[in-house]
């Protein structure tokens, strides 16, 4: 599966270009084989999908992407609800899951 990031525009574009900078710069920083993909989520409503370098994914780099993301985004690799980065969507699949 691949690594997919959905990040939320902002109206405060200085935020959002750090915090995609934050982003891009953390996955640089894990080089490796998972196909990445990051939709931007414009306050227009339109979407905006950029492919990014593959990158080797963790435990620890979902946390980190977690806790950059906030409630401004998410990530999950493709087809495993396990790995959903959102607080609220995790709680969800632990209860649904039992």
């Amino acid at each position: 599966p691949r690594l997919c990031i959905t990040l939320d525009e902002t109206a405060d574009e200085g935020a959002d270009r750090r915090r995609l900078r934050r982003l891009i710069e953390r996955l640089a920083a894990a080089p490796g084989d998972r196909a990445v993909e990051l939709t931007l989520r414009l306050r227009d409503g339109r979407r905006q999908r950029l492919g990014l370098p593959a990158v080797a994914v963790s435990d620890a780099l979902l946390d980190e992407l977690c806790a950059l993301l906030g409630v401004l985004g998410r990530s999950e690799l493709a087809g495993d609800p396990a790995h959903v980065s959102s607080p609220g969507e995790a709680r969800e699949y632990a209860a649904a899951t039992g």
